[in-house]
C-alpha cells in the first residue's frame, strides 16, 4: 500500500438509465464516491505531519547543548502532533459521514441498490462502523473542549470517575478529570460524556481507512459498469 494512496479512480456512474425520479440522485453518489478518496487523503497528510513532527522532535534532543540548535525548536515542532491528531479525528469523522450517506442507498434508488455488489458493500459499512469505537463522540470531544469545563454541571457530565489505569491514566484523590489532547504512544485521548475515547495516529489506521474505501467502490463499480452498458 502507498501512504499517499493510489491512483484508482472512484467508479463512476451516469443517470440516463435510471427512472426518473431517481436521477437527482445520482451525481450525489457520484461526489460522494469521490469524496472517499480525497478525505482518505487529507487523513494520510494528518498522520504524516504527525509523524514528522515526533521524528523532528526526538532527533532534535541531540541539539540542546549544540551551538547551531535546530531552526524551530522542540516547542514549536512537537505542538505539531496535537493540530495533526485532531484533525486526522474530525477527517475520519467526515469519513465516517460519507459513509452513512452511502448507506442510505437502498431508500433513495432501489435500482442502483439491485445494482450493486452487496456482499462487498455490506463488509465495507462493517468495518466502518467498528473502525473507532464511539467515532463522533470523540469528534465532539475534540471539537468542542472549551463545553467540558464550561461549567460544574458540564465537568460532572463529562469527566472521568474511573480509568482503572488504562492508557496509563488514574483517578485519584478528586471526583472527575477531564482528558483534552492525551497521548498514549500514538494513541490520541479525548473524553465525552463520561468516556475515554481514542483513536490510532498511524499508518495501520490509514490502512484499514484505506480498505474500506476500496470496498466502498469497488461495491459501486458493478453499478457503474451497468449505467455505462446502455
Amino acid at each position: 500500500m502507498s501512504h499517499g494512496g493510489n491512483h484508482r479512480r472512484s467508479p463512476y456512474i451516469l443517470k440516463s438509465p435510471f427512472p426518473a425520479e431517481e436521477q437527482d440522485y445520482i451525481p450525489v453518489v457520484n461526489d460522494n464516491l469521490y469524496l472517499l478518496g480525497s478525505i482518505l487523503n487529507n487523513f494520510v497528510s494528518a498522520v504524516r505531519l504527525y509523524q514528522f513532527a515526533n521524528s523532528v522532535s526526538n532527533t532534535s534532543k541531540q541539539y540542546r547543548h549544540s551551538l547551531r540548535p535546530p531552526i524551530h525548536p522542540d516547542t514549536e515542532i512537537s505542538d505539531w502532533r496535537f493540530i495533526a491528531a485532531r484533525d486526522g479525528a474530525m477527517t475520519l469523522y467526515h469519513f465516517s459521514e460519507v459513509m452513512q450517506m452511502l448507506r442510505n442507498v437502498r431508500s433513495r434508488s432501489r435500482t442502483l441498490y439491485d445494482n450493486l455488489d452487496l456482499e462487498i458493500y455490506k463488509s465495507a459499512n462493517r468495518k466502518m462502523q467498528s473502525l473507532i469505537p464511539n467515532l463522533e463522540k470523540l469528534r465532539h470531544g475534540v471539537a468542542h473542549v472549551t463545553k467540558k469545563t464550561s461549567s460544574k454541571e458540564a465537568m460532572t457530565e463529562h469527566g472521568l470517575t474511573d480509568t482503572q489505569g488504562e492508557y496509563g491514566i488514574k483517578i485519584t484523590g478528586c471526583s472527575s478529570i477531564n482528558v483534552t489532547d492525551c497521548f498514549y504512544g500514538d494513541r490520541f485521548i479525548h473524553n465525552w460524556e463520561g468516556k475515554m475515547l481514542s483513536y490510532d495516529v498511524n499508518f495501520t489506521t490509514v490502512k484499514n481507512v484505506q480498505d474500506i474505501k476500496d470496498l466502498m467502490w469497488s461495491s459501486f463499480e458493478k453499478a457503474a459498469y451497468w449505467s455505462n452498458s446502455f
